[in-house]
């Protein structure tokens, strides 16, 4: 699907760094263990909005395990323009990616942390466009952030192979910028492309014998397609949605530092029926069931 080493490397922008903690986590159902704990807060916001292109919608995709795998997160937004032939096309950023591994059975991995996760971004001054899933069991987890006012969406990248040379193509002109991350270039460098049948997939083994997956490649690879092909794409060239602003102050405000808290209390206090998910949405504070995130 895509051999170029030294593109890839170009697309990695060394003054780029993972906002997450480690390369990878356990997440449990069970434990008292939450996404946005690993999540460095305060290298991604400042002044309560995303540091780098403050104003630009981001695109968010969840690649929900199968059985006991991993599950992928990834959020991307327009970062700017390039000529390409003679036609205008986005530059994308990569926010950040994330392989979230499971634990132990027979626990699995919480996936209302997940979705408090989504939920926190937003409270914290992240303007969310859209959040994408694959086909798998992701209904529920649809209309649970559609009833707290997300935008969501079912998107595949299995049917046929457009999103991931879509990608491909970002990589070949240039258009693709993120931190270097070792997972996701494990994984796109691994892919198998079937060009007769317009499909990618992962072997059943690496060639150093460890398990084939793409996990982490969907998310980026889902995110990116939609931002460049979803409904948001039009208008996005005004100086407020991808000039390169940084907003003054040094440390996130006492304000946001209490949202964290109180966003971690709500995913420990499990026997508590209503749990106050304190989610900005049109100007209202709005309560929601735990049930729909934690």
């Amino acid at each position: 699907l895509f051999t170029s080493r030294t593109l890839w490397t170009r697309a990695c922008d060394p003054e780029l760094k993972s906002p997450f903690k480690r390369e990878s986590f356990i997440l449990t159902m069970k434990g008292p263990d939450s996404v946005i704990q690993m999540f460095r807060v305060d290298q991604f916001f400042k002044g309560g909005l995303p540091l780098r292109h403050p104003h630009a919608p981001r695109f968010l995709r969840v690649d929900q395990s199968k059985n006991h795998d991993s599950t992928g997160i990834a959020c991307v937004h327009r970062a700017g323009w390039a000529e390409v032939t003679g036609i205008r096309e986005p530059i994308i950023e990569v926010d950040f990616c994330i392989r979230i591994q499971p634990p132990p059975k027979p626990d699995r991995i919480g996936f209302h942390k997940i979705r408090a996760f989504l939920a926190g971004l937003r409270d914290l001054g992240m303007k969310v466009a859209n959040v994408t899933f694959d086909q798998f069991q992701s209904e529920d987890h649809m209309q649970l952030l559609e009833l707290a006012h997300f935008k969501t969406a079912y998107l595949s990248v299995d049917k046929t192979d457009k999103p991931y040379v879509t990608v491909v193509n970002l990589l070949n002109e240039g258009r693709r910028k993120m931190y270097p991350y070792e997972p996701l270039r494990s994984e796109f460098f691994s892919l198998d492309h079937d060009r007769g049948k317009a499909k990618v997939d992962h072997p059943n083994v690496n060639a150093d014998g460890s398990p084939g997956s793409k996990d982490v490649a969907d998310a980026v690879v889902g995110a990116i397609f939609d931002c460049v092909s979803g409904p948001e794409k039009a208008g996005q060239d005004s100086a407020q949605g991808i000039e390169d602003i940084r907003v003054d102050g040094s440390e996130m405000g006492k304000a946001g530092q209490e949202k964290i808290k109180d966003f971690d209390s709500h995913l420990s206090r499990r026997t508590d029926r209503i749990a106050y998910l304190r989610g900005w949405v049109e100007g209202i504070w709005i309560d929601v069931d735990k049930r729909a995130f934690c």
